[in-house]
C-alpha cells in the first residue's frame, strides 16, 4: 500500500527545513517533511516523511508515517508506520501497519471502517 502512496500525485509539500503552527485542512496527498504543531483534517492521505517532526491531531483516510508523531491519529482507512517511523500517543483506525524497526508507543483502538471516525 506505501508503494502506490509515495508514488502518487502529491497535491502540497511542506519540506524539510519549514516550521508550521495552526490548522492544516487539505485535500488530496499531502506530504510532510518539516515541522507541524496544530490540527491536521482531511478526507484523504497524509504522507509524514523520515525528518518530519509532527506534534498533532490528525483526522485523515489514510496516514503513512516515516517520522516522528506525537499526538492523535484518528484513520478511517489505515495508519502505516515505516521502519524510520514514530508514533507517541492514541490511535484509532480499522488498520495499524507497523513496519520492522517503526515504533508505536500509546494506546490504539481498532474499530470496523464505518464506525472509525
Amino acid at each position: 500500500m506505501s508503494d502506490e502512496i509515495l508514488q502518487g500525485e502529491i497535491t502540497a509539500f511542506l519540506g524539510q527545513g519549514t516550521s508550521f503552527s495552526g490548522r492544516l485542512m487539505f485535500e488530496g496527498t499531502v506530504r510532510i517533511d518539516g515541522n507541524f504543531v496544530g490540527d491536521i483534517y482531511t478526507r484523504d492521505t497524509l504522507i509524514i516523511g523520515p525528518e518530519a517532526r509532527i506534534r498533532a491531531q490528525i483526522d485523515a483516510d489514510t496516514v503513512v508515517i516515516a517520522g516522528v508523531v506525537e499526538g492523535e491519529i484518528r484513520a478511517l482507512s489505515r495508519i502505516e508506520i515505516q521502519s524510520t517511523g514514530v508514533l507517541r500517543g492514541q490511535v484509532v483506525s480499522p488498520v495499524l501497519k507497523i513496519d520492522e524497526g517503526g515504533m508505536f508507543e500509546g494506546r490504539t483502538q481498532m474499530l470496523p471502517q464505518a464506525e472509525s471516525l
